[in-house]
């Protein structure tokens, strides 16, 4: 099993493609990464982001793909034609700003994602500020309704944004009842969890989990790698 991972080189090795390699290594899924980008950033905030050119040319085989810090029109639409073109499971954690509150896109950004990327057909994980922004809806059940309408494939909703003692995904696909998957909340202002929650994902559905054994799975995998106590 091969994850190809597309997204930001973190500096600090919090998030990012050192995330993503933690979570394959997790399954027993081998790593090929592809850097977007560099980025200075640590717990207190992002300080730069570099933009690789050209980080398309260097996209290997693999059995699932996932893309995250994109970070720009032109990246975004590099990663749509490879999603239309993809014949693995994709997944796209769409990154829209940091943990600090940095943003990665500005408003054409995001309409490229909006746009191209969720055209292509992806699995979408957006947390909830990321949802509410590509939506335009604070109702997460009608964000994954309008998100599904622009053409992702399914929408799994992070709920690590959200309060009380439960984390709760939405998970929306197609002519389905959305589904939601809780678990308990790990405390804590965390960097990299949804890198991490991606790349499992998007290994599971390459062996041919489920969406929601997938997420489920994904949301195992995050608590084992910031324990509680």
């Amino acid at each position: 099993m091969r994850l190809v991972a597309c997204g930001g080189i973190d500096s600090s090795g919090g998030a990012g493609l050192d995330a993503d390699r933690d979570a394959a290594l997790c399954l027993d899924a081998a790593f090929l990464p592809v850097a977007t980008c560099h980025t200075e950033q640590d717990d207190h905030g992002v300080r730069a982001v570099r933009p690789i050119e050209g980080w398309w040319e260097g996209i290997g085989h693999g059995d699932a793909l996932k893309f995250g810090l994109l970070p720009g029109p032109l990246h975004l639409r590099a990663a749509a034609e490879l999603i239309a073109a993809a014949t693995v499971p994709v997944v796209v954690d769409p990154v829209i700003a940091a943990t600090s509150g940095h943003r990665f896109l500005d408003e054409e950004g995001v309409a490229e994602l909006r746009g191209s990327v969720c055209a292509a057909g992806p699995v979408l994980t957006p947390n909830l500020p990321e949802a509410q922004e590509l939506s335009g809806s604070t109702d997460p059940e009608v964000a994954a309704a309008r998100l599904l309408e622009l053409g992702a494939r399914a929408v799994v909703i992070k709920g690590g944004h959200g309060e009380g003692e439960q984390v709760v995904e939405l998970l929306a696909v197609p002519g389905q009842a959305v589904r939601y998957l809780c678990h308990p909340r790990i405390p804590g202002r965390l960097r990299g969890t949804g890198c991490r929650f991606a790349s499992a994902l998007a290994v599971s559905l390459a062996r041919g989990a489920s969406l929601e054994a997938a997420c489920e799975g994904a949301s195992a995998l995050v608590a084992s790698r910031f324990p509680q106590g």
